[in-house]
C-alpha cells in the first residue's frame, strides 16, 4: 500500500550528508529538464524506460529513497488492461495508477511522492550542487547528459549532423546550461528565444566531435545513434575519418595517406594540421623510405583513437 506518512518519513535527508558525484549530477540535469517540484512533493514525467530506472535507481542508491515510495499515473489513449501488468514487469514495486486521454499520443508516465520534507530537500540540495558542478568539468558533463537527454535533440539536414540543440524555459537554468557550456568547449552556444523558450544550440563540427567524446546523448539509443551516423555522414568529416583509419596505428606521412585515401595530399595534410589543434592527431618528424629528409607524420593520439573507436561501434 502507499505510505500515508511519507510526509513524514524523510526528515533523516535533512541532517544527511550526501557526497555529490556523477550519477547525482547526471540526475539533477536530468531532473531539471523533466521533473517538477511543488511545496507538497516531486516528480518527474517521461515515456522512456531506460531513462525511469536509471533516475529511480540512483534516487534509491544515493538518497535511500526506495522504488515502492513511488507512485505513477499512466495517462494513456488506449484502453487497455495488460499496460499495467508491462509497466510492472519493467518496473517492479511502483504502484501505477491508470487514466484514458483521446489526446495522449503515447503512454505518458508521471512519477510522484507526496513530501513536504522531500521537497523541500531536495530543491535546497539541488542548488547547492549547482555551484560545485558547474565549477568540474567531469561533473559538468554528467549534469549536461542529463538535462540533453530530457530536453536535448540532435538536428540532422540530407541525414547529416547540423547541430544539437537543447530547449531550456527557466532563467536559472538557462545561466546554468550556458555556464557549463562555456566552461566544457570555451565558447558560448547560440542561443535564440522562440515560443516562450531559449534553444541553445552548437552547429560547428568541431565542438560536435568533443559532445560526441563527451557521450552527452548516449543513454538513449535513438538520440545517440542519430548522433554518430550523422556526424559519419557529415562531408567535413567523411574525409578526415578516412584519415583517421589509415594512422590509426602506424606513423605516415601526408603522401602515404593521400595515396592510400585518393585525396590530394595537400588536402591531406591541410585536415591533419586542423586535427592537431583539436587534439585528435599528433605528428613527428621522421627519415623515410631511406630519404635525406625529415618527413612530418602523423598519427592518432588518444583522445583521437577514442573517438574514431566511438564511430566504429554505431554502423
Amino acid at each position: 500500500m502507499f505510505d500515508v506518512n511519507l510526509k513524514r518519513k524523510y526528515l533523516y535527508l535533512l541532517n544527511k550528508k550526501i557526497k555529490l558525484n556523477q550519477d547525482i549530477s547526471w540526475l539533477i540535469g536530468f531532473y531539471f529538464a523533466e521533473g517538477s517540484k511543488t511545496r507538497d512533493g516531486i516528480g518527474f514525467a517521461n515515456a522512456e524506460i531506460v531513462l525511469v530506472k536509471k533516475m529511480l535507481k540512483i534516487f534509491s542508491n544515493n538518497f535511500d529513497i526506495p522504488v515502492e515510495d513511488w507512485r505513477c499515473y499512466v495517462k494513456t489513449s488506449k484502453k487497455d488492461i495488460n499496460i499495467i501488468q508491462n509497466l510492472n514487469k519493467e518496473i517492479p514495486n511502483v504502484q501505477f495508477e491508470l487514466s484514458y486521454s483521446k489526446l495522449a499520443t503515447k503512454e505518458n508516465l508521471d512519477f510522484r511522492i507526496n513530501s513536504r520534507v522531500l521537497s523541500r530537500f531536495m530543491s535546497d540540495y539541488f542548488k547547492k550542487s549547482m555551484q560545485q558542478i558547474m565549477s568540474n568539468s567531469c561533473l559538468s558533463t554528467y549534469f549536461l547528459s542529463g538535462y540533453s537527454i530530457g530536453d536535448g535533440g540532435v538536428i540532422l539536414r540530407d541525414k547529416q549532423i547540423h547541430g544539437v540543440v537543447i530547449t531550456v524555459k527557466n532563467k536559472e537554468y538557462f545561466n546554468y546550461l550556458i555556464k557549463i557550456c562555456d566552461l566544457l568547449y570555451k565558447k558560448k552556444p547560440n542561443v535564440r528565444m522562440t515560443k516562450g523558450c531559449y534553444e541553445i544550440s552548437y552547429c560547428h563540427v568541431n565542438i560536435i566531435s568533443n559532445i560526441i567524446l563527451d557521450k552527452i546523448f548516449i543513454d538513449l539509443d535513438r538520440q545517440w545513434t542519430k548522433l554518430i551516423l550523422g556526424y559519419k555522414n557529415k562531408q567535413y568529416t567523411r574525409a578526415r575519418i578516412k584519415y583517421w583509419n589509415k594512422i590509426e596505428n602506424e606513423l605516415l606521412d601526408s603522401f602515404k595517406i593521400a595515396k592510400l585515401s585518393g585525396n590530394s595530399h595537400w588536402s591531406v595534410r591541410d585536415a591533419l594540421n586542423k586535427d592537431i589543434d583539436l587534439g585528435l592527431v599528433n605528428a613527428e618528424y621522421k627519415y623515410i623510405n631511406n630519404s635525406t629528409r625529415l618527413h612530418k607524420c602523423y598519427y592518432l593520439t588518444h583522445k583521437g583513437k577514442t573517438l574514431l573507436g566511438i564511430l566504429k561501434e554505431v554502423n
